[in-house]
């Protein structure tokens, strides 16, 4: 069967079978974007998939739209720690606050974050 497979405005299309896993269609696309599977996301009707489950446990039909989402990295400094979170690049600032407070129990009540050069960073972001 093929799929579509959607990244940064362009579709790929991908021929595979039922019993093929999330993490192999990942890996096709390494080898394409020269990135580790790792640092990809696949979801389906907004969904994320499991990298273990196949095509047939997500029923996934022939000819569906799925879009490959590129994971980054990003570091936020407190003044007193650290914080790395690994998201998808099109989160926006109001998510990686929510995120921090939700894993670290950090206020972001109030609070803005910063990119470097001290570009502030609204909400929307």
């Amino acid at each position: 069967m093929v799929i579509n497979v959607l990244h940064e405005g362009i579709c790929y299309l991908e021929e595979i079978s039922r019993t093929t896993r999330i993490v192999d269609i990942k890996m096709k696309f390494e080898e394409k974007f020269n990135v580790s599977w790792v640092k990809l996301d696949l979801t389906y009707n907004g969904v994320l998939l499991s990298d273990e489950l196949t095509v047939q446990d997500c029923q996934i039909p022939p000819g569906a739209e799925l879009e490959l989402i590129l994971k980054i990295r990003v570091g936020i400094n407190t003044h007193h720690q650290l914080y790395s979170l690994s998201v998808s690049d099109y989160e926006t600032v109001g998510y990686l606050k929510q995120l921090l407070h939700t894993l670290s129990g950090v206020d972001v009540e109030n609070k803005r974050l910063y990119f470097p050069k001290d570009r502030k960073l609204d909400e929307c972001a």
